[in-house]
């Protein structure tokens, strides 16, 4: 008698999970079919940079989405939209770094997308103007917007191919450079072209004083710029800005100066022996000047300083600024 109440009882609790379980299956089924029949209630874009460039903007990228192939997504089914295909539409577009779509729980479509920022404006070797980003991307200028301020290189290649040793290294020159450029105050207004010889080492023209920086190459980038810095306040300030045509950073530890013309002053017979390695850039301090003679420089590995090259030796009125030994 107890058994078969026991039995009735399992009988009757399947019987109710069954039943619970179907209902479920039921109500989920609905869910799927009301989901695939909504429609798309309409479409929200946001476009992210970390800067204030905007070289895309809404209507264009819902002119993406919304081309001859695709015809308008607000009314459309919601199991129709495909987002996959519509996310790598927008990535084909040059200015597009990345892209997401999602519907939200009102069935709104939202596009988020991420915008390629321009770190550079550059001229190639043959006249053609674009900006560079930070993957070696060439970017074209937008018409109908304004140039943005960025530093500005010229001399670049055609199309830099990144696969090239040569111009891998020379990007990674411009990054290490141009991060000085953008971040220092002093340095971003000074600086007004940065040019890029043959041999892939950089010419700088500033804005204040008649003369050129040698740079060489990108590497050590901020220890040039210090030295170059100090070599400013610490000679040219006492000089003036036009008295040298050239401000040579190129070797290890010095900064030289190539004076403009031969006119004799007091200045030519001194060397400003400053300590670089010290970390304050207000280094005056630290300066001290002793009785030298102009004579022939070289390289502290050896060899010759470009400035040198004459048929016969000729005295080059100079002023440098070597590194201190402690």
């Amino acid at each position: 008698m107890n058994k078969s109440r026991i039995n009735i009882k399992k009988i009757i609790a399947a019987f109710l999970w069954l039943i619970a379980t179907i209902s479920l299956v039921v109500v989920l089924v609905a869910a799927i079919n009301t989901s695939n029949d909504a429609t798309c209630a309409g479409v929200e874009v946001e476009i992210r940079n970390d800067e204030n460039f905007l070289f895309l903007d809404s209507k264009q990228v819902l002119n993406l989405l919304t081309d001859s192939r695709n015809g308008a997504i607000k009314g459309r089914p919601v199991a129709e939209i495909d987002l996959r295909k519509l996310e790598a539409i927008l990535r084909k577009n040059i200015w597009v770094k990345d892209a997401q779509l999602f519907f939200d729980k009102d069935r709104v479509l939202q596009v988020l997308v991420k915008q390629k920022e321009p770190i550079a404006r550059i001229f190639t070797q043959a006249g053609n103007s674009y900006y560079l980003d930070t993957s070696g991307t060439y970017l074209p200028l937008s018409q109908g917007r304004p140039a943005i301020k960025l530093p500005v290189y010229t001399g670049l290649p055609t199309k830099l191919k990144l696969s090239r040793q040569s111009d891998s290294s020379l990007l990674a020159d411009i990054l290490s450079i141009n991060k000085t450029l953008i971040e220092d105050s002093f340095w971003s207004a000074q600086i007004s072209q940065v040019s890029v010889t043959p041999l892939y080492e950089f010419e700088m023209v500033p804005l204040i004083g008649d003369h050129i920086i040698l740079f060489g190459d990108g590497k050590e980038s901020v220890k040039k710029f210090r030295q170059l810095e100090i070599f400013y306040r610490n000679v040219m300030a006492k000089t003036g800005f036009n008295y040298y045509s050239e401000i040579n950073v190129k070797y290890a530890q010095q900064v030289i100066g190539k004076r403009r013309n031969a006119i004799s002053t007091s200045v030519d017979k001194k060397r400003w022996m400053v300590n670089v390695s010290a970390a304050p850039l207000a280094v005056s301090s630290n300066a001290q000047a002793a009785e030298t003679t102009t004579a022939n420089l070289s390289h502290p590995s050896g060899k010759t300083n470009p400035a040198q090259s004459a048929s016969k030796p000729v005295a080059i009125h100079k002023a440098i600024m070597n590194k201190q030994n402690n």
